[in-house]
């Protein structure tokens, strides 16, 4: 299939194997990944994605990507507004999930809700918890962050498939 693809569309063809072979190295598919996937892991398979999307709008938009000539000011206005639309769309996203970057557990609580289902994810947020308990002053801080950590180690059982000591040994720091 890729080789009908590359015989005829050449441009297709490099963002296909770009986009697949760099996916297929980090999705565990091949081999599981420990940890949970991380936008790091993303960044090439998206530039795969951006040379497939880029070729379909041409092929669209009815213009050739390999006339030399070609520069911004001669695109069709329907292609620069559609491409103007997208930058603006995902520069958006891109500038919103900055803010959930402030530090660990703020990324780890908002990627939670994304992955509610992840017993890996759950252990780490709880393992992070715990950890920012015993450097929390205050004592209510502690308990609070203790009894959110123990939540997390509860959905961690719930979804996890092989027994694990890590779980076990977070719930003992929280009770210490």
């Amino acid at each position: 299939m890729l080789y009908s693809i590359y015989s005829n569309n050449l441009t297709l063809a490099i963002g296909l194997l770009i986009y697949l072979v760099s996916a297929a190295a980090v999705s565990g598919f091949l081999q599981p990944i420990a940890g949970v996937f991380a936008d790091r892991f993303a960044l090439i398979p998206s530039l795969g994605f951006s040379i497939c999307i880029t070729w379909l709008l041409f092929r669209i938009f009815k213009t050739s990507e390999f006339d030399e000539s070609l520069t911004y000011q001669k695109l069709k206005p329907a292609l620069k507004y559609t491409l103007v639309f997208i930058f603006v769309i995902y520069g958006s996203l891109t500038f919103a999930r900055n803010f959930d970057w402030k530090d660990d557990l703020t990324l780890m609580r908002k990627d939670i809700k994304v992955v509610d289902k992840s017993a890996q994810a759950h252990n780490l947020l709880a393992i992070h918890l715990v950890n920012a308990a015993f450097a929390a002053n205050d004592l209510t801080e502690q308990q609070r962050l203790r009894e959110e950590a123990l939540h997390h180690l509860k959905k961690h059982k719930k979804y996890t498939r092989h027994s694990s000591t890590y779980p076990t040994t977070s719930r003992g720091f929280i009770y210490y």
